[in-house]
């Protein structure tokens, strides 16, 4: 038994140098197209050990973004459950802690757009989740698509730039800029709910 612990644990640890070696070099020229031969060689693991773990690269992205957006849905998981101003905070400064604590994971996917399109459709996802189960549905489904939208994407750039800033705010400022923009996204909402009031009527 101690030995498949000690395979299991090996591999974890190959598993985990792979991509931090992935991240290393998109961190070095994010322009340029990583090989898996420049990863093994950094990573001094064999091509044979990198496919054991991965297809090819894409793989590797599609494998950190599936895992990276799991751990995000489950920072929302208990403000789903019940709504109130302090979970939400507590859900968005989760998510500030899961960037800061994987900051070049982060910058590895965001610098993808396809992978940057997952991360706002799956917070696209959770907010809808959330509008639909609180009662906040009085706006036609194709008018929330468009505000759901606008807000996802408007979080995501604000994690980006505060990923790329040279000046770099504090995890508090940036959960302050953040309620405070939520804050007037609950007025963009009120307002369509009004107006599509005044449509119906």
């Amino acid at each position: 038994m101690a030995n498949y612990k000690s395979a299991d644990e090996k591999r974890r640890k190959t598993h985990i140098k792979l991509i931090e070696t992935l991240c290393q070099l998109a961190a070095e020229d994010p322009e340029r197209n990583i090989t898996v031969k420049e990863i093994t060689q950094r990573a001094q693991v064999s091509r044979g050990t990198f496919y054991l773990h991965f297809t090819d690269i894409q793989d590797m992205y599609d494998q950190i973004a599936d895992y990276v957006l799991k751990l995000m849905s489950a920072c929302f998981d208990e403000y789903l459950e019940q709504y109130t101003e302090d979970l939400y905070k507590d859900a968005l400064l989760k998510i500030i802690d899961l960037v800061d604590d994987n900051r070049n994971i982060f910058r590895l996917l965001l610098s993808s757009q396809s992978h940057r399109a997952k991360f706002c459709t799956a917070l696209d996802d959770i907010y809808r989740t959330f509008w639909l189960r609180y009662g906040k549905q009085k706006i036609p489904d194709n008018t929330w698509d468009f505000l759901i939208t606008y807000h996802t994407n408007g979080i995501i750039s604000c994690i980006e730039k505060w990923l790329g800033s040279e000046v770099m705010i504090t995890k508090d400022e940036l959960l302050l800029h953040l309620m405070i923009l939520d804050e007037g996204f609950d007025e963009i909402t009120e307002k369509f709910c009004k107006k599509n009031i005044e449509i119906i009527a």
